[in-house]
């Protein structure tokens, strides 16, 4: 599996990964921007990162792949882990940024008369926006990942699935759930609240990734090259 990882890194990621994972978290730098913005762009890396394993284009990653001598699951695994590893990258990044932000966008919005509650989940909610992103990110793979091993080709269907997937949960959890509460800033400012909704993200998180793997892995061993 570890150089299963070295592949996936040396030879599967395109230099404009890098570029959309360390320079979108900047956003959380803007004022009045709300924090979970910062996250999707991440899901623009996927068509990247996938379009080299299209059979007969970019490097055809998948064929070469699977002349090696190792499991076919164990490809589709590198590929789940090296999508773990881009969206901790870039939630670390979003809050380093949004720490960063918080430290002036205060000042920025007693100064323009605008509400507190205008910059939507700030630094403030950091631990709920997290939560909701991780299970996010989760729906987004469960989609995109199982599509697109289905015939190891497709990547145009997987990523308009996958981001309206994407949207729905994070829009749902963000803006049309807090609207069932009246002071919904406050609510999700508190930092139990904040503990329970990590917590909930990172287990539902790591527990359908493990079914994605396995769905992902089981249509990935029927495909014929």
């Amino acid at each position: 599996m570890k150089s299963l990882l070295y592949k996936e890194l040396k030879l599967a990621m395109h230099p404009l990964i890098y570029v959309f994972i360390f320079l979108f978290p900047l956003m959380a730098l803007i004022p009045t921007y709300p924090i979970v913005i910062s996250f999707i762009y991440v899901c623009t890396c996927y068509p990247i990162l996938f379009l080299g394993a299209n059979k007969g284009q970019q490097s055809n990653d998948i064929y070469f792949s699977c002349l090696l001598p190792i499991r076919r699951k164990d490809i589709v695994k590198a590929r789940l882990i090296l999508l773990s590893i881009i969206q901790l990258v870039s939630i670390v990044l979003v809050i380093i940024c949004a720490f960063i932000g918080s430290l002036y966008k205060d000042t920025i919005l007693v100064e323009e008369g605008a509400k507190i509650s205008d910059i939507g989940f700030g630094f403030g909610q950091i631990g709920s926006a997290i939560g909701f992103v991780l299970l996010s990110y989760t729906i987004y793979d469960l989609i995109y990942v199982t599509c697109f091993y289905k015939n190891g080709r497709a990547i145009v269907t997987p990523t308009l699935l996958g981001i309206i997937g994407f949207i729905i949960i994070l829009f749902t959890t963000t803006l049309f759930l807090p609207m069932l509460f009246d002071s919904y800033y406050y609510f999700f400012s508190n930092i139990y609240v904040q503990i329970v909704t990590v917590i909930l993200g990172v287990g539902i998180y790591f527990l359908l990734h493990y079914l994605t793997y396995i769905k992902a892995s089981k249509l990935f061993e029927k495909v014929d090259f």
